[in-house]
């Protein structure tokens, strides 16, 4: 599965974390296909991460550049979608992953990882007991959360010039009652927290990360300090 890290040079600053945490929360990962889009190359990604530069990022600071929606454009498998800022607190359902992504393969627009749909209205999706499917007349079917795309869903919402919150809040309307089946599992396979609030570092989740894990963080300089976000 192509696995597909996104992010733009404001919030370089969380790649060591998530690349760490990710390396350390995720059974298998070296061996998916793993790849970090960026414009600016961050330093000290681990050599199981592929670099895939965008060029120069715009002074509008957009998310859906022109060449972010060409990179895009050319893939043809679903892949899984991550923020830089989704650190992994726990360990992955690597199991559940494969489940969701032949789904994915076979019927459904979207797979989300997160706990996002367990706490919208929903339904059981079909005659599986672990598998819960989003309501067609539900808000943000197509935010950002950790999911699994559809590469054809996920280019509908694409719109050059907006930012990761424009593609939610100005697709969202075109998401609504879209017919495209959008699935999660009861419980979140990606169990993560958003570290960037507001363009500063959320503090809020560190509790939740393992303490040993932490405290490697920390000594390894990968914790940012709130005003150097």
């Amino acid at each position: 599965m192509k696995v597909i890290i996104s992010t733009s040079n404001d919030y370089l600053i969380f790649c060591p974390g998530m690349f760490f945490l990710m390396e350390k929360n995720w059974d298998g990962i070296k061996d998916e296909d793993v790849i970090l889009l960026c414009y600016d190359v961050p330093t000290g990604v681990p050599d199981w991460i592929q670099v895939e530069s965008l060029g120069t990022q715009p002074p509008s600071k957009a998310w859906s550049t022109k060449s972010l929606i060409r990179y895009f454009s050319d893939l043809s498998e679903p892949f899984f979608l991550v923020l830089e800022d989704c650190w992994l607190m726990h360990k992955v359902d690597t199991k559940s992953v494969d489940i969701l992504y032949s789904e994915v393969e076979k019927t459904a627009a979207k797979a989300d990882l997160s706990d996002f749909i367990s706490t919208r209205k929903h339904t059981q999706y079909e005659s599986y007991e672990d598998i819960i499917l989003l309501d067609q007349s539900e808000n943000y079917r197509n935010c950002l959360q950790p999911s699994i795309w559809s590469p054809d869903y996920f280019r509908q919402f694409l719109v050059e010039g907006q930012t990761a919150w424009e593609f939610e809040t100005k697709g969202m309307e075109k998401a609504k009652n879209d017919g495209k089946i959008i699935i999660s599992m009861r419980q979140e396979v990606f169990a993560h927290g958003n570290f960037c609030l507001r363009g500063k570092f959320n503090h809020k989740f560190l509790s939740s990360i393992d303490q040993k894990l932490l405290d490697e963080m920390t000594e390894r300089g990968m914790i940012p300090d709130m005003e150097n976000v």
